[in-house]
């Protein structure tokens, strides 16, 4: 007898089945899946760059004070160089020709004796009239191409002396002045920061009084630009009249509270329209030989005891 397999229990043998076969996923969709990964990770560097300039900016405050590079060793009549921070809108300031100055025919001082303890600190144009002012075997100069209040206020070491390079505050310090000649300003236009460059610059001079404390200190304010001959020069965009003129007015406001000479662009200088005269420029900047002769006169010029 034939024994049924309901009634003993064994199952019969199933039916092999079908084998299942994976999809692969369609290729479109891991080129969109791939894009899409790609987009947030540039996201990301995108929000992380925007959160990384405004800590930046956050941290400086109204100081200005962010680390400059070093520049070159000076020469006769480079175009300033630094990097610029990012471009706020600039500060209205006022017009940039200066109230007419009748100024003495000539220096009303003896050069050698009026300049023998005399220190001048500034940038590249303080270089230029250390080369062609004739005053360097009389006057002592602390200058540096791209030379800033912020790098001044750092204690950066950018004046060689010797096989040593040593803080300008510090050089200041070895010496013996009766007067001391500030002219820092064109290397920090790009800053866009009147006031903060007007804060740090109080701190130089106060700086500059605790090491010369019997020293006369003369501020200077910055020198006008020719607009076109920079342009035309591939001077940064950042060095304009405009800037000038913001930055004249926040240190003329500063000055008013220190006990310090402040003395104008030397008018000799300037065209009918208070630019730097054409003539005389060679990049917009800086000044030809007889510019930094009449930069001088006006210096001697305009003396305090």
């Amino acid at each position: 007898m034939t024994v049924s397999p309901s009634r003993s229990g064994v199952q019969p043998a199933s039916r092999p089945g079908r084998r299942l076969r994976r999809r692969r996923p369609d290729p479109l969709i891991r080129i969109i899946v791939a894009l899409l990964c790609v987009s947030l990770m540039l996201v990301l560097i995108a929000v992380g760059a925007i959160l990384w300039r405004f800590t930046v900016q956050n941290s400086r405050g109204t100081s200005g004070q962010l680390p400059a590079a070093e520049t070159a060793s000076p020469t006769p009549s480079p175009i300033p160089s630094f990097a610029p921070t990012l471009r706020p809108a600039l500060v209205t300031g006022p017009p940039l020709s200066q109230p007419p100055e009748e100024s003495p025919p000539g220096p009303s001082v003896d050069p050698d004796v009026w300049l023998a303890d005399a220190v001048f600190i500034g940038d590249s144009r303080t270089d230029g009239l250390r080369l062609y002012g004739g005053i360097a075997d009389v006057a002592t100069f602390l200058c540096q191409t791209g030379l800033s209040v912020y790098k001044v206020d750092q204690n950066q070491t950018v004046i060689r002396q010797g096989e040593n390079r040593v803080s300008v505050l510090e050089a200041l310090g070895r010496g013996s002045y009766t007067k001391v000649y500030l002219s820092l300003g064109l290397n920090e236009l790009g800053y866009f920061n009147p006031a903060g460059y007007a804060e740090t610059y109080g701190r130089v001079i106060d700086a500059v009084a605790k090491r010369q404390p019997d020293a006369r200190i003369y501020v200077q304010l910055i020198i006008p630009v020719n607009d076109a001959r920079c342009r035309a020069s591939g001077a940064p965009y950042y060095i304009t009249n405009q800037a000038v003129s913001d930055y004249n007015a926040a240190l003329a406001k500063l000055c008013a509270d220190k006990d310090v000479t402040l003395l104008a662009a030397p008018p000799e200088l300037l065209d009918e329209t208070g630019q730097l005269r054409e003539d005389i420029t060679t990049d917009g900047a800086h000044f030809r030989p007889e510019g930094y002769a009449l930069w001088r006169d006006y210096l001697l010029a305009h003396t305090e005891g």
